[in-house]
């Protein structure tokens, strides 16, 4: 099955493959002087379910490198597992709304004026991934699932103005990827007195015609659950400074108010027609990189989990 790269290093399979849970999958890789990579062939996990994401406030102490900070805690619990299931690992993601300052309608070309409809959203919303390694496993548990294991801490900050909230994929790993993820975690301690002097980290990708070179990376297969969670706060921190300060206001809207003004959007900004040249005040996308897309586990009010 061969893999389209959709942007620099990053490739996926049709839309039309999906992996079968219990089939085992190698990933090969040739380069264009020819060299060829391969990896074990690595069995395609089920997972169970996530039974539940928790959010609580907490307040940090204060520590001899960082002051006191307040903020949420969030956990996550699986549903019962089968007795293959022991190793776990999450991807965190974050995602807050925030809001351009105008409301645009309408676009000037310099000679013609152009309705937009429907508006422009002003209403934005960031997606990032936490770079934390999230695993844990259920080798020494009565029980095969895992409760209220913590995953990361959100100090408060302007992302909580609006609308604040995590969402999370749940991966299963053989005990090889276990291994693997916790020397990472191992290498990335930044407490001196608990972490171990750096090693390599060898994956399972070996390089066909040199086996003795050194390949770094691994190869899982797993199925996906994922979950997601919002959370308030009142923000501490003052609203974010969008930049816009070059708005041209507006007398009127008719083409004869608006001859001689460069091009640019229609905007109103709070009763009062302005004309912005700058993508800036226009677009999520080149404020803040976000999206005018709200995320589907997003809810209005209080704190909501969904699958």
């Amino acid at each position: 099955m061969p893999l389209t790269e959709d942007s620099v290093g990053k490739y996926h399979t049709p839309e039309t493959f999906a992996g079968q849970i219990g089939a085992k999958y190698k990933l090969s890789i040739e380069l264009q002087e020819g060299k060829r990579y391969e990896s074990d062939y690595v069995e395609l996990l089920d997972v169970p379910d996530i039974s539940e994401l928790e959010a609580d406030t907490m307040t940090k102490p204060a520590t001899g490198t960082n002051a006191e900070s307040s903020g949420y805690q969030f956990y996550i619990s699986t549903k019962p597992g089968t007795s293959e299931q022991k190793y776990y690992k999450w991807d965190v993601f974050e995602d807050w709304e925030y809001r351009l300052p105008y409301r645009t309608s309408a676009y000037w070309d310099g000679q013609v004026l152009t309705q937009i409809d429907p508006p422009i959203p002003y209403k934005c919303y960031k997606h990032t991934q936490f770079n934390d390694i999230y695993i844990s496993n259920t080798i020494n548990f009565q029980t095969n699932y895992i409760t209220h294991y913590p995953l990361n801490f959100t100090p408060n900050s302007m992302k909580f103005q609006l609308k604040y909230g995590i969402y999370v994929r749940q991966y299963a790993l053989s005990e090889f990827s276990y291994n693997f993820w916790h020397s990472a975690m191992e290498n990335n301690l930044p407490d001196p007195l608990y972490s171990k002097q750096p090693y390599q980290l060898i994956g399972n990708l070996r390089c066909i015609r040199n086996p003795n070179e050194t390949v770094f990376g691994i190869f899982e297969a797993s199925a996906v659950k994922s979950k997601g969670i919002t959370a308030y706060l009142t923000a501490l921190e003052a609203g974010y400074d969008y930049g816009c300060h070059n708005d041209i206001v507006l007398a009127g809207i008719f083409p004869q108010d608006l001859m001689g003004l460069p091009p640019g959007w229609i905007a109103d900004a709070g009763g009062n027609l302005v004309l912005l040249t700058n993508e800036r005040c226009v677009f999520c996308k080149f404020n803040g990189l976000g999206t005018g897309i709200r995320p589907d586990y997003f809810e209005e009010n209080g704190l909501k989990n969904k699958q």
